[in-house]
Formats: structure tokens, C-alpha cells, sequence
């Protein structure tokens, strides 16, 4: 069997292995950067909720009229936020 060459000594000032923050920023980069794509994907793709809201009722008289004109008062009369509530609006078929 042949005879290795032995190693060259280190030089002063050369760490022999790598040290755990040269190997933790490429990392942490990368997690960061999917991360953000991530954020960014489920900011674009889930919109906020509809600003109004239109109910078919039926005819002027029925009791489906009724109800989505009690429906749209009671929202208006308690609303403390308008932000969090929709506007309402009634469509006669």
C-alpha cells in the first residue's frame, strides 16, 4: 500500500472547518425569502370581503321582501364599525 502525503499544516488565521454562522446565512436568507413569497401569495389570493351585499327578495308584498328589509335596518341601526359592516341593498324581482 502507497504512502499519503501528509497534510499541509494550517495556515495562521485558517479555521480548518467551517463555523455554524457561515453555514446559518444562507439559510436564514432563504427562509426569509419564503417566507415573504409566502406572505405575499396568501395577501394577494385571499382579497378582503365584499363591500355590499345585494339580496333578490321576491315580489314587494312577500315575506322574503320583508325579511331582508329588516335585515338591511337592523345593519344599518347597529353598526359601530363601518368598516366591519357591509352595505345592504334589495333587488324586487
Amino acid at each position: 500500500m502507497k504512502a499519503q502525503r501528509p497534510r499541509p499544516p494550517p495556515m495562521p488565521g485558517e479555521h480548518p472547518h467551517a463555523e455554524w454562522r457561515d453555514h446559518t446565512l444562507p439559510y436564514v436568507v432563504v427562509a426569509a425569502l419564503i417566507v415573504l413569497t409566502v406572505t405575499l401569495i396568501v395577501w394577494l389570493a385571499d382579497p378582503a370581503p365584499p363591500k355590499t351585499i345585494t339580496m333578490s327578495a321576491g315580489p314587494h308584498d312577500s315575506s322574503f321582501f320583508v325579511a331582508a328589509e329588516q335585515y338591511k335596518n337592523s345593519t344599518s341601526i347597529s353598526r359601530s364599525c363601518k368598516a366591519a359592516w357591509p352595505t345592504v341593498s334589495i333587488h324586487r324581482r
